[in-house]
């Protein structure tokens, strides 16, 4: 059974919506696609994502 959620932002996506997009820089240049986001258990805040490029070549950005 689905329920609407009352007062819910029209703005809020969730995470899956970003995975597979395409990653660039400031400068144009394209690192890879999202693959994984990571949340911080605590904050509830995205502490990082996984970006996948090329064959077996996974590289985490940080909130940083």
């Amino acid at each position: 059974m689905s329920v609407k959620l009352e007062g819910m932002s029209n703005k809020l996506v969730t995470a899956d919506t970003f995975t597979g997009k395409k990653v660039i820089d400031r400068d144009g240049i394209e690192y890879g696609k999202v693959k994984h986001i990571h949340i911080n258990q605590d904050t509830i805040t995205v502490s990082g994502v996984t970006i996948h490029q090329g064959f077996n070549k996974d590289y985490f950005l940080s909130e940083d």
